[in-house]
This record gives structure tokens, C-alpha cells and sequence, in this order.
């Protein structure tokens, strides 16, 4: 069967024509296994797709400006061609019958392309923070740990055990997600600093600026183990290249020239990308002995900081004065010593609750222009870093958690 799923969007938004996401695929296989050992049993479950289109499908009233609904597309196939009729959507759950609650997600893509849009959160915010019924933790994607309920005395099968005393195991679970090529538009949302009680951005809706990233990934496999303290994403792929697109046409570059990066591996090493998510317990715990050390010598040097003029920014500043042809003695301020910057920057992962390492073997960067830098810096580092999820129960639900977080540290 080869059906081109891309073109039935129109003929399925007659199904729901409301604001939800769709996966629509033909030639599903779906296997479940169990098999018994010794000591546990284990689970293989399988589920392959030979054609596959998924899209967040958004109604007129959820873009503002646009004049009909619109389909976002999150995994979409049509772009590449499929000789060899592999299928497009494969993901395998394996448990781990020597780990106890050990469970092995594996996500095989073909080649397809991804609108990423973070904004995406608050939009399907109760599927991500659901409800809890009855004070009994909720099964959502962030880890049991940090929910408020957390701490609520569960039942346990043995009737004379005290239910304080219950410890509930975290099942660990790693995703595994490979892909041949994978073209990736990261859209930039809108970020809105407004107080949250005064009038905003609605944030059921989809506000993005008209520029975003596009990034093609080669042979990309990422690896995502999920414990209970920190979660490492780790990427490895063999090239990559970003290209900034949606420019007006007044500062757009030709088009062989909107390719700003590219990276590839080299004889001995591949594209690294490490994300580390660390807990706030966890960041408490490591950077309370430095935040202690640094008190004590605040202390002791509180005097010598009185008698001596304020000066800007963490670092020290050397003075340096140099002659020109043209013009008479000029003066600098060199910022710091390079021990200086290593110090500032090992404390600020210490407190950090995002940290982000690259392995680049081969870099290559091009800047055509000045205001093309300038754009790509405002929506990169101004928008996209400030923004923050608006929707009332996801911000509730960090509020309780951050607040849970705070109490048991």
C-alpha cells in the first residue's frame, strides 16, 4: 500500500476539527511478547509503521494572522523518497529482565522532517501536568521525585508493614531514538516577560517569529536515560549544518550564503552534543560547600571591599595604556585572567540547573553581515532563552515543585 499520508490532512481535519494532535499511519504491525526466566519476566513489545504522518493540527482562531488552519508538521515523510520501502515509524520497549524495572524505549525514524516549536508545552500543558486523583501521584513525563505528592504514604501488598516506611522504587528507563538524516526547523516562540496576572500573549496560542533554524542532522542516535537526581541527553551524528531561514528580504543573504554552520566527525570522533538535566536537590547539595567557602571570604575580606571603589562585573580589571600615531595615551580595561574566567565558569554549573558541552570535530561558521548576526543573536539568545512556559497549570506545577524541592533540601 502506498499511500501519500501528506495529502489526506485536508479529508482527515474533518474528524476533529479542533486543536490536537494526529499520527495517521497504514501497514501497522503491531507484536507483543512475554517471556519468563528465572528470575523476573521480561517484555518486548514492538510496533512498526511502514507509512506514518504525524502533525499538531491548529484551527484559524489558534495563529493569529493566519487565514485558514494550519498543520505543523512532527514527523513528516514526504520530502524524501523511500526506495527501498523501509518503514517510517519503528519503536521497540524492552524490559531488562536483569535490571529490576529497567525499561529500553527504541525509536527508529526514517528520514523525515521536524517543526519544533517549544511552545508546543502549553498547548497540551494536561498532558504534561496532569491531575491528580485522590492525592495519588500522577503518571505525567516529568519523574515522580519532584511532585509535590510525592511524599504521600502509599499501600503496600504486605498489610503489617507501616506505610511510612514504604520507599516505592523509580523505574529507570532509557529512550533510544536513531535516524539516517533528520531535518529539524527550530521555531523561535515569542517570549512574553509580562506579569502572568496582567494582560499576555494568549498562551493557547501559537506566536512564533517568521525566522527560524533549519538543521540537518546525518546518522543522528540520542540517547536519553532517565534516573531520578539528573537526565543526560546525549546526540551523536556524523554532520550537521544550520541554515537561518524566514529572513526578510531586505537583509537576507543568496541563498548560498543562509548556511551559517557546519560541522562533520572526523577520523576518530563523532559529533557530541551533551544536555544535562540536573534536579534542584542535586544543585543544592553540590554547590552548598561553595557557597559556604565563599561566605567565609566574603567575611574576611568585607573591609578591604569597603576601602577599595566598586567595580563592575566578577572579575578583576588590569589597566593598560598604549600609544596610537593619531591619537594621544588610550586606555583599556582587560577583564580578568583566564583562571579567573575557568573559577566563574565551574561555579555557575555548580548552580545551573541546564548544562550544555559540545564536541565539534570540524567547525566551519559563516557570517555574511552584521544585522545578520545581530537578528540571529536577538532570536537565539533574547527570545528563545527567555522564554518560559505560560500556561497556568504548568506554571502552578513548577511552582509546586521548585517550592517541594525547596522543603526537602
Amino acid at each position: 500500500m502506498n499511500t501519500k499520508l501528506h495529502e489526506m490532512r485536508k479529508e482527515a481535519d474533518a474528524i476533529l476539527p479542533k486543536d490536537h494532535l494526529r499520527l495517521i499511519g497504514s501497514v501497522v504491525n503491531f507484536n507483543y511478547e512475554m517471556q519468563r526466566t528465572e528470575k523476573s519476566d521480561a517484555m518486548v513489545m514492538k510496533l512498526v509503521v511502514g507509512n506514518c504522518d504525524a502533525v499538531e493540527y491548529l484551527t484559524q482562531r489558534s495563529v493569529p494572522g493566519s487565514s485558514c488552519e494550519v498543520h505543523v508538521p512532527l514527523l513528516d515523510f514526504s520530502e524524501y523518497e523511500n526506495e527501498d520501502k523501509q518503514p517510517q515509524f519503528k519503536v521497540v520497549i524492552r524490559q531488562n529482565p536483569d535490571t529490576e524495572n529497567a525499561i529500553l524505549y527504541e525509536v527508529i525514524l526514517g528520514d523525515c522532517r521536524t517543526e519544533l516549536d517549544f511552545s508546543l508545552v502549553d498547548r497540551i500543558c494536561h498532558l504534561i501536568a496532569p491531575r491528580s486523583a485522590f492525592d495519588s501521584p500522577s503518571d505525567g513525563f516529568i519523574s515522580a521525585h519532584t511532585r509535590p505528592h510525592a511524599g504521600v504514604p502509599q499501600l503496600s501488598e504486605d498489610l503489617f508493614e507501616p506505610a511510612g516506611q514504604i520507599r516505592p522504587q523509580q523505574p529507570s528507563s532509557t529512550i533510544k531514538i536513531a535516524c539516517n538524516e533528520w531535518k529539524i526547523d527550530l521555531r523561535v516562540p515569542k517570549a512574553d516577560l509580562r506579569d502572568p496576572s496582567a494582560s499576555r500573549l494568549p498562551w493557547d496560542q501559537r506566536h512564533v517569529h517568521p525566522e527560524f533554524v533549519q538543521l540537518r542532522l546525518k546518522e543522528i542516535c540520542a540517547t536519553i536515560p532517565i534516573t531520578s537526581d539528573s537526565t543526560n541527553i546525549s546526540i551523536n551524528c556524523i554532520e550537521l549544518s544550520a541554515e537561518f531561514a524566514g529572513i526578510s528580504e531586505s537583509i537576507s543573504p543568496p541563498a548560498d550564503e543562509r548556511r551559517f554552520l557546519f560541522a562533520s566527525k572526523d577520523t576518530k570522533r563523532k559529533i557530541g552534543i551533551d544536555i544535562q538535566l540536573v534536579s534542584r536537590p542535586s544543585r543544592f547539595s553540590s554547590s552548598k560547600s561553595a557557597a559556604s567557602d565563599d561566605m567565609s571570604r566574603s567575611v574576611v575580606s568585607l573591609n578591604l571591599v569597603k576601602s577599595k571603589p566598586k567595580q563592575e562585573g566578577p572579575f578583576s580589571q588590569t589597566r593598560k595604556e598604549f600609544s596610537n600615531c593619531s591619537e594621544d595615551q588610550e586606555r583599556i580595561l582587560s577583564a580578568g585572567s583566564r583562571e579567573e574566567m575557568l573559577s566563574f565558569g565551574s561555579s555557575c554549573v555548580s548552580f545551573s540547573s541546564c548544562n550544555v558541552s559540545l564536541c565539534l570535530p570540524v567547525l566551519k561558521l559563516h557570517l555574511p553581515s552584521h544585522s545578520f548576526l545581530e537578528l540571529l543573536y536577538n532570536r537565539l539568545v533574547n527570545d528563545l532563552a527567555l522564554w518560559q512556559p505560560a500556561a497556568p497549570s504548568l506554571r502552578q506545577y513548577f511552582f509546586l515543585i521548585s517550592r517541594f524541592s525547596h522543603k526537602k533540601s
